[in-house]
């Protein structure tokens, strides 16, 4: 086989390895990305070519590696992300595009997404966007939302041309022509086009001719044999059948979708395996007078490819299925002005700073640290019960497996240093006696490879006794008062009695919401490498190094400065990876600790989902009393959470709920009590809104309830009770520069709301089964931790005396371009090109005691310690300005450090004013708030109960945004996410605890996104979420 065009030979492969785990461990091509193991995600996709001897044609082929044996490509041509271009060469067209597109964010998909669009590029050169449609549906973004990844490959498309016309899909809409629009110069191109690199399908690599001559390689049968596995590969019938009559259990794998599962993940064994795609009575398609006759191991896209051929003249069926249209989009938000000097980056669209590294696979991810000669590789064992009481733990036939070093348990560590969390320490690094989940670690086996470790994992025997009662869902919760100690917390404002008594109506209801599965394609993964005078390096994919050091050094009995927490990147994070990941690298870094050897462990997606917990599932009981008009005068809401088995962060989730119940509505008398409920699930955690939508979809629910009973327009409804400047919420934070209401009449005329309600009402009589709706919603987010001693981070910087700048701050990078901005705030604080300025990695070594990446308040918090510290160095430059007016900024540099002038400067901030007093009901729980509103308009099955989004319009009011490409695209994938949350991705648990399957996102025909240019808060950097 030819691997990016080099000839590999591997005498002796081993068939249960994979093409992905082959090319990641044996020739350290990381770019390929290990996202599920299971074909469901794309992050493994490469192309491989092949030749078909009886057409001499080449075919080009997106692989899953994640699933492809490695046998299977003898003879074949893989190409991976790092074989298309580099940033030290040059980039590929996919590549560039890509990047400049803004369509990579935490990156962790991107190789797959570019090795996709090239295997498509190579078949079809000029691909249609339904061709495109199609190579993508095997690739998974939780970042994007997808429609930057569209923008910039529908450039490769017949269809470009068209739409290059300049004509806004706004159409007379447009907020350039509106006088009701952003009220500013506006600009809607992130990117201009007319810069890329032509794509030239001459100047791709050829097929290697060493496989092309080579009849050998297609014709000839293969045996190979590695352990107890042995692979067969004939190329005759009769060969075939004598292999099964000789091993009748033999395993026939075509596309490996499900043997390799088995392997993976039910621990299946299967001694002979037999791969029949060279056999010719299996391959071919034969069409006769009234049926086809198709080979058993016929790929499905040739099957797909004849039906249609032989279907193309026929009616169409109304069984057909139908594809969605690709989505368009816009995007308008606020020009630069032309005074701004050119060099300064500020509220320009630049490319995320990783974006060409990730495109070319170059950007290392936690599992992509190179392997260290001793290294070993730590599996956890966890409960695989909900509630149990745990018998025995038997792990004599794991350590007797060649190649286990250690298996650690509680035993290894005192009760106060196997005590952990991050708040309340309620929750164990290792569980003994008891178990109250699914999911929860008892014990880490750490042996020689990650093959060896987990196979011993799994023949570690755990005897429990099964415990009653099981709690699944806050209903039993509630109904056995399964609560944690503390609870209910009140907020009261006003005299609700007295409300109640002067509505003329009121009304009660309820509503719930589930759980969410996070979905960053990277899993939860660490490597600890312990150094001298008891030191250790711990290497995270965790939003939070400073708490990853707290709890090694507790778990360890060693001081905090001896522990370093590194964080290069984040394959996604969206709040699971701030408290949970922990749950790693405890039991990595003891075991790196006590063994003197580095250690590793980066968990599979099943492992993920069953130890780290989701969003929050909530119930909400509302009792509502309004007067005639529909004016709200009470409202008194009780508010439940299910925490799992430990409080993690649930009673600040519970707490931010809470405080946006009201959504962004005035409600004179409120009454909001919260209980955190304790189940047997998997501690619940830390999600995009930490509760906040869950609290939002609690008051939009009652509002709705209200405008249904007295049979009042929604809109004028919310309209009459909406917030405005000056008012104060129900824990009485003053409401300042209150732009509710300007982007809510800004999105009922941008998005020609009025017009198209109407137009429904008319497509809803005509059409039977297929129905459509239209919704707008106001939103109003808090920007701050609610725990006060969070509101702070620091930031180093240090020049060196070619002028160079090396920055590091408090905040991690996980694809919400935090890295980005802080470059850019650098740069136009310290008046030097972007590119100047470089940030390596988060360590604690560098900035200390930082808080958790989260909050939406990443930019905000880094951003003013970053500014902090430029300030200084700029004070320090001042004189060689002053005296060396024409010069530039190496010199004054080098100027300074002859002189003696320190070059680096350390920058802080903390949040002013802020802190919130439940007992009290005073304070500022927030440092400011952020506006917008969504319209969505829907259309559903009637039969079926499917639907798709017609069209999205959102308004966001963001101040000045640092950088409107990274901006708009967290707008875009947090609603994504979103639309997710309340209509697809519910996770469903049994009576007894396990998780049930869910369903991953669809895409938006069309979306539209205004930026809304308002006053901004002094004491901001940016007003938008950021939490990606």
């Amino acid at each position: 086989m030819t691997i990016n065009i080099l000839q590999v030979v591997e005498p002796n492969p081993d068939p249960v390895c994979t093409l992905l785990v082959y090319l990641r461990d044996k020739l350290r091509l990381c770019g390929t990305k290990l996202g599920c193991a299971e074909g469901g995600c794309g992050a493994c996709t490469v192309m491989v070519s092949r030749i078909d001897r009886s057409t001499n044609r080449i075919h080009y082929l997106a692989a899953n590696a994640c699933l492809t044996p490695v046998c299977a490509v003898h003879g074949m041509a893989v190409t991976t992300v790092e074989g298309i271009g580099s940033t030290r060469t040059r980039l590929h067209p996919v590549q560039e595009r890509l990047a400049k597109a803004h369509g990579s964010q935490c990156g962790f998909c991107t190789p797959g997404i570019v090795m996709s669009m090239c295997a498509l590029l190579r078949s079809s050169p000029v691909p249609s966007m339904k061709e495109m449609e199609v190579a993508f549906q095997g690739n998974l973004c939780r970042c994007t939302g997808y429609r930057p990844i569209i923008e910039g490959y529908k450039t490769f498309t017949q269809e470009f041309g068209n739409a290059q016309n300049g004509v806004c899909s706004m159409g007379d809409k447009c907020c350039k022509n509106s006088s009701n629009g952003c009220g500013v110069e506006v600009d809607d191109k992130l990117f201009d086009a007319s810069e890329f690199a032509p794509f030239d399908p001459s100047q791709e690599p050829i097929f290697p001719p060493e496989l092309k001559l080579s009849d050998s390689l297609d014709a000839d049968s293969l045996v190979f044999q590695s352990g107890t596995t042995r692979w067969y590969r004939p190329t005759k019938l009769d060969h075939l059948l004598l292999i099964k009559k000789r091993y009748p259990d033999a395993k026939l794998i075509v596309g490996n979708t499900e043997v390799g599962v088995e392997v993976k993940f039910k621990n299946m064994e299967y001694p002979v395996l037999v791969y029949p795609t060279q056999i010719k009575e299996l391959t071919g398609v034969e069409k006769l007078e009234r049926e086809l006759k198709v080979g058993s191991s016929v790929t499905l896209v040739e099957m797909e490819r004849v039906l249609r051929e032989e279907m193309k003249d026929r009616e169409r069926s109304g069984a057909e299925t139908f594809h969605t249209l690709i989505p368009k989009s816009a995007q308008l938000f606020e020009k630069v002005s032309s005074d701004q000097p050119n060099h300064d980056p500020i509220r320009r669209p630049k490319v995320h700073a990783s974006a060409f590294k990730q495109v070319t696979g170059e950007a290392i991810y936690c599992d992509d640290i190179p392997k260290y000669s001793n290294e070993l590789y730590l599996t956890l064992v966890t409960s695989t019960k909900a509630h149990a009481k745990i018998i025995s733990i038997d792990s004599s036939e794991a350590l007797a497996v060649e190649g286990v070093h250690q298996f650690f348990t509680a035993a290894d560590l005192t009760e106060d240093q196997n005590a952990c969390g991050p708040v309340f320490h309620d929750e164990f690094v290792f569980w003994k006696d008891l178990v109250t989940s699914q999911g929860q670690i008892i014990g880490a086996i750490v042996a020689d490879s990650q093959a060896i470790s987990q196979k011993a994992a799994r023949k570690v025997k755990v005897t429990y006794e099964d415990l009653t009662p099981i709690i699944v869902t806050l209903e039993d919760a509630i109904k056995k008062e399964s609560f944690y100690p503390g609870y209910p917390k009140s907020i009261i404002q006003g005299d609700i009695e007295k409300g109640f008594q002067q509505a003329k109506h009121i009304i009660e209801g309820d509503c719930r919401m589930g759980g969410q599965e996070h979905f960053y394609l990277e899993t939860q993964a660490c490597v600890a490498v312990p150094k001298d005078s008891d030191e250790i390096e711990v290497f995270t994919s965790s939003q939070h190094p400073s708490e990853i050091q707290q709890h090694v050094a507790h778990a360890l009995g060693i001081p905090s400065c001896k522990v370093v927490s590194r964080v290069k990147r984040l394959g996604g994070g969206f709040g699971g990876k701030e408290s949970r990941a922990a749950l790693v690298a405890i039991p990595v870094a003891l075991a790196a600790y006590r063994l003197r050897r580095p250690v590793r462990c980066m968990l599979d997606r099943d492992e993920d989902m069953q130890i780290t917990g989701t969003r929050h599932p909530f119930y909400f009981t509302y009792k509502v009393g309004v007067d005639e008009h529909g004016k709200v005068l009470a409202a008194d809401f009780k508010a439940y959470n299910n925490a799992g088995y430990s409080m993690d962060l649930s009673f600040s989730i519970l707490e931010r709920s809470m405080f946006h119940i009201q959504n962004a509505y005035k409600i004179p008398n409120l009454r909001v009590q919260g209980w955190v409920c304790k189940t047997n699930l998997p501690s619940n955690t830390a999600f995009r809104g930490f509760g906040g939508p869950q609290g939002m979809l609690a008051g939009e629910t009652m509002m709705r309830h209200v405008a249904r009973v007295l049979n009042r327009d929604y809109v004028e409804l919310a309209e009459l009770n909406m917030y405005q400047e000056g008012d104060k919420t129900h824990y009485n934070e003053l409401i300042e520069n209150c732009n509710v209401r300007r982007c809510w009449q800004e999105m009922i005329v941008s998005s020609d709301f009025k017009d198209r309600r109407v137009m429904i009402e008319r497509f809803n009589t005509e059409h039977r089964w297929r129905k459509r709706g239209i919704s707008v919603v106001p939103t109003m987010f808090g920007i701050a931790f609610t725990a006060v001693h969070l509101n702070q981070s620091g930031a180093l910087i240090h020049v060196y005396q070619d002028g160079a700048i090396l920055l590091s701050h408090g905040g991690t990078e996980m694809g919400q371009g935090l890295h980005t901005k802080m470059i850019q705030v650098a740069a136009t604080t310290l008046k030097v090109p972007f590119e100047t300025i470089h940030i390596s990695e988060t360590s604690t070594d560098k900035v200390p005691n930082t808080p958790a990446t989260a909050a939406s308040a990443g930019s905000d918090l880094n951003g003013m310690a970053v500014m902090n510290a430029c300030k200084i160095i700029n004070e320090r430059l001042e004189p060689y300005k002053k005296q060396y007016p024409d010069k530039d900024w190496k010199f004054w540099v080098n100027k300074a450090y002859f002189d003696r002038v320190s070059l680096s400067a350390t920058g802080f901030y903390a949040t002013p004013n802020i802190g919130y007093d439940f007992a009290t009901n005073s304070g500022n729980p927030f440092n400011y708030f952020t506006f917008g509103a969504a319209c969505s308009e829907v259309e559903i099955d009637c039969l079926t109960g499917d639907h798709q989004v017609i069209r999205t319009d959102i308004v966001m009011d963001l101040g000045s945004s640092i950088n409107p490409a990274i901006d708009i695209g967290q707008i875009e994938g947090g609603f994504m996410q979103g639309y997710g949350l309340f209509t697809l991705e519910e996770m469903v648990y049994s009576p007894t605890g396990t998780t049930s399957p869910r369903h991953i996102l669809s895409t938006i025909e069309k979306q539209i996104i205004y930026f809304q240019k308002t006053t901004q808060s002094t004491m901001t950097i940016i007003k938008i979420g950021n939490t990606a």
